[in-house]
């Protein structure tokens, strides 16, 4: 029986790399949504130039603006909506910031 890979079976395997942020595996380092179902995606970003050296920093990026959205009074599908959209579309969360 295979096991079933979901986002936390991944930030299992790799808990210093990712965390989950409505059910969207993110890196902690990057602040960017990764495909979680191909292990050779995920062992790609992590070897990445940006992500080696954003984790050699030991600062990881951290949501300022996804933070306040998500915290705000807005409704739960619209924000699950548009973390959605920017995974599906590799948009790195740290935008939102530029929206403004």
């Amino acid at each position: 029986m295979e096991k079933k890979i979901t986002p936390y079976s991944r930030v299992q395997e790799y808990p210093d790399e990712f965390e989950v942020l409505n059910g969207i595996l993110m890196c902690k380092w990057c602040n960017k949504a990764v495909n979680y179902i191909e292990t050779k995606t995920i062992k790609d970003h992590i070897s990445g130039k940006k992500h080696l050296k954003l984790k050699l920093s030991e600062n990881p990026k951290r949501q300022s603006q996804l933070s306040n959205f998500i915290s705000s009074n807005v409704n739960q599908e619209t924000i699950e909506d548009f973390i959605q959209m920017m995974a599906q579309n590799n948009i790195p969360y740290e935008k939102v910031d530029s929206m403004r």
